[in-house]
């Protein structure tokens, strides 16, 4: 966008009063920072294993380039019910790697395991786990994917 002085009829007029005749001639330009598109798909909420997701975004080092966590775009994102897995790639290396949103082993509960069995605990079910994600505002399309991978149908 330019702004000029302008004469006449279509002369132009700031909030504050003043004229855009008082001011010199300036050319603004407009900067966006634009993400990629799949970086529009992520946003929301997520329910994340905090340790480990510090513990991940710490071992995002490059030794032989020195990059850091402040050179990797998060490139897409997988999810699987309430877990989440970013594809990360480095600006400066172009070394691809993942990080996930909680610990995948035999010795942490899933989180989809423990969303599910907990709403059972308390006399839930299909329809509270949706309505209760919903109040969360937790943007989540795949509460079946829960049921079915937890052994319920």
């Amino acid at each position: 966008m330019v702004i000029s002085k302008r004469t006449g009829p279509n002369e132009q007029t700031l909030e504050t009063g003043t004229s855009i005749e008082e001011l010199p001639e300036l050319e603004i330009k407009h900067t966006e920072e634009r993400s990629s598109d799949s970086m529009k798909e992520i946003s929301c909420r997520r329910i994340v294993d905090i340790t480990h997701l510090f513990e991940s975004l710490k071992s995002l080092r490059h030794e032989e380039f020195g990059c850091s966590f402040f050179d990797i775009d998060i490139i897409s994102e997988k999810r699987f019910g309430l877990r989440s897995v970013f594809n990360t790639k480095c600006k400066v290396c172009n070394i691809k790697e993942t990080l996930s949103t909680e610990r995948v082993d035999g010795e942490h509960v899933d989180i989809n395991k423990a969303a599910v069995s907990g709403l059972f605990a308390v006399g839930g079910g299909y329809y509270q786990l949706t309505q209760f994600l919903d109040r969360l505002k937790y943007s989540f399309y795949g509460t079946k994917y829960l049921y079915k991978n937890c052994g319920y149908n």
